[in-house]
């Protein structure tokens, strides 16, 4: 290469020879012609074409010079190329024997850990690829395979005298490219399969089944997971969600059906669930129920404990839809109606729900004015002493009047105020317009009473409550020890050292604190010591079948949450009490006080001024 460059640089010199003599008589006339008259005009022409054509003449020269000087310092440079490329350069023959095998096949055996053997580097099967390179009747193919774990791209190129191969190392590539279609079809929170595979699936599924055994597609929420945003932050909640989402993993991978079922997350607290290939009719509710009841030990995070319920809509292929979207859709509205009736339930699609929906959109869009509207009214059930029937309190229930319907009850929308965020604004519309009326009946020279005021979930677990209460009462100017705020079961025990610590603030306060609905959730000894509470009330589901003769075991639980609500030093208060019976079998067992249609059902507040006014009630027994 350098001998052909030396006699390339004086084949030059001739041709520069003649272009300076040109150029020095061009000059020569020019200056000739310029400095004398006498010169004639047809040689003035002359002499400017001549040194027209000398300076084209030599811009050319000079570029033609350069290019030849370049070209062999190129040629010099790619012949030095497979030496100093680090990655491994092959040439084979026809028949794919190595000829040649550069410096950087060594620096892969090493790093891949290989004996010194280029030939380790070739890709497997390398007679049969570069059959099919020959028959394709392709030049160049990029073959991707691996080498002790790690994927390698060789480049491989047809010439006439054999192939040239070019391997570099893509392992990182294909890290990201893994991970990037990772992320693309999983949660990054859980590591469950996302919506976007969800959707793969059922499409998937569906078509395999058409004819075959049935596809139920579940929807699963977590219930009151807006508040526990609220009082816990996204950090915490995250964590949360993915505990439990290894509960539902632990419980399918328990079940005798784990390949016929897939755990999904959609999006925030919903997850889903696809079970394939079943003919047992009643599998699905079966499945949805031990997952609900999966929950019901609590969860622990940094020495936290949380009990959380989840809320679950069922659709059936092909019954409530044959496609994605239908069936989707069918399950979404089962599971607005297991929320609706309080959560921690399961619901199947049925063919009235749409219509039941739309009722409850339409709803919603009232329950958003009611208070401006002044559409909510507050009725008062008396509380009154098992041992002389005397009036002690009452507990505020909320009624609507809706523009369109008769008054409303709680539950027909209460449970819709909470899942859309309605409650907090209503609760405080409760508690300003109780303790109002509780001044207003003081200043008429009635009997001063306990108001209790239920708090919902969401309300309790905000982080403004105690300040709220301080702050409704001061307005009122209520006695501290007149109020009764009620909390149910399953809301305390959700985050037990958050509702000790608000509890012991609004104890601070010297309000009243009742645990509502006990018996229902799963509260125990160990934690019922430590809420500073006032009274216990037995849910109304264990009272109403206390004095049937066979239903012994009711009246045996109600003198055990008696005695144990004794033993704490609580107040202890039985709802629903409806019958005389009942009344004296709570009597015999010591319960405090009681609450019931015996008495009284929730009345408005100018009759509950004629039950201020007597004190005491007259029960026919």
């Amino acid at each position: 290469m350098t001998g052909s460059h030396l006699n390339y640089r004086r084949t030059l010199k001739p041709s520069r020879l003649l272009d300076g003599l040109i150029v020095f008589l061009t000059a020569l006339l020019l200056l000739m012609t310029l400095v004398s008259s006498a010169v004639p005009f047809y040689f003035s022409i002359f002499v400017f074409i001549l040194a027209i054509f000398t300076i084209i003449r030599f811009g050319l020269a000079r570029s033609s010079v350069d290019k030849r000087v370049r070209q062999p310092q190129r040629f010099d440079l790619l012949s030095r190329f497979p030496e100093t490329n680090p990655n491994p350069i092959f040439h084979l023959s026809k028949d794919g024997q190595i000829d040649y095998a550069n410096a950087g096949c060594e620096l892969f055996l090493k790093h891949f850990h290989l004996p010194p053997d280029p030939a380790k580097l070739l890709p497997p099967n390398l007679d049969d690829r570069l059959k099919q390179l020959q028959q394709s009747g392709q030049r160049y193919d990029i073959w991707e395979y691996t080498i002790n774990d790690r994927f390698v791209a060789c480049q491989t190129a047809a010439q006439e005298d054999g192939y040239y191969l070019y391997i570099t190392d893509i392992s990182d590539r294909k890290r990201i490219e893994n991970e990037l279609a990772w992320h693309a079809y999983h949660d990054v929170i859980t590591g469950l399969p996302n919506r976007y595979r969800f959707q793969q699936d059922l499409e998937e599924a569906l078509r395999k089944n058409q004819s075959c055994p049935q596809t139920a597609v579940f929807l699963l929420n977590i219930d009151r997971f807006r508040f526990f945003i609220g009082s816990l932050g996204y950090w915490l909640c995250d964590r949360l969600l993915l505990a439990v989402s290894q509960r539902l993993k632990e419980t399918i991978e328990q079940s005798r059906l784990t390949g016929q079922i897939t755990l999904y997350r959609f999006e925030a607290d919903t997850f889903a669930l696809l079970l394939e290939n079943y003919r047992d009719p009643d599998l699905p509710q079966k499945v949805a129920q031990e997952l609900i009841d999966s929950l019901h030990k609590p969860i622990y995070i940094d020495h936290r404990e949380f009990c959380v319920t989840i809320s679950c809509g069922i659709s059936v292929f092909p019954k409530d839809g044959e496609d994605f979207s239908s069936l989707l859709h069918a399950a979404d509205l089962a599971l607005q109606h297991a929320k609706k009736r309080g959560g921690g339930d399961c619901q199947v699609h049925t063919a009235d729900m749409d219509e039941r929906t739309r009722h409850r959109l339409k709803l919603e869009s009232y329950l958003r004015h009611a208070i401006e509207h002044d559409e909510l009214e507050l009725y008062y059930q008396p509380q009154v002493s098992i041992k002389n029937s005397t009036l002690t309190g009452a507990e505020i229930t909320l009624r609507w009047r809706h523009p369109e319907h008769e008054l409303l009850k709680p539950q027909d929308f209460i449970p819709l105020a909470e899942e859309t965020g309605l409650i907090a604004p209503i609760s405080e519309w409760i508690l300003r317009h109780a303790l109002m009326q509780h001044r207003h009946w003081q200043t008429q020279g009635l009997p001063a009473i306990r108001l209790a005021v239920n708090i919902s979930a969401q309300q309790f677990h905000q982080q403004d409550l105690p300040q709220l209460i301080q702050r409704l009462l001061q307005e009122s100017q209520v006695d501290t020890r007149y109020l009764e705020l009620e909390i149910t079961e399953s809301a305390a025990m959700f985050d037990i050292n958050h509702t000790v610590i608000v509890m012991q603030q609004l104890k601070q306060l010297g309000v009243q604190l009742a645990l509502d609905d006990f018996g229902t959730g799963f509260s125990s000894l160990a934690y019922l010591r430590r809420f500073p509470l006032d009274t216990l009330k037995i849910d109304q589901s264990f009272v109403h079948p206390m004095d049937k003769e066979e239903e012994e075991d009711a009246a045996a639980i109600i003198k055990g949450i008696i005695s144990l609500g004794h033993s704490l030093r609580l107040n202890v208060l039985a709802e629903g009490i409806e019958t005389p019976a009942q009344l004296r079998l709570l009597r015999k067992f010591g319960c405090d006080e009681g609450q019931g249609f015996l008495f009284s059902k929730p009345v408005p507040g100018k009759t509950f001024e004629t039950f201020l006014a007597r004190g005491k009630f007259q029960i026919d027994e």
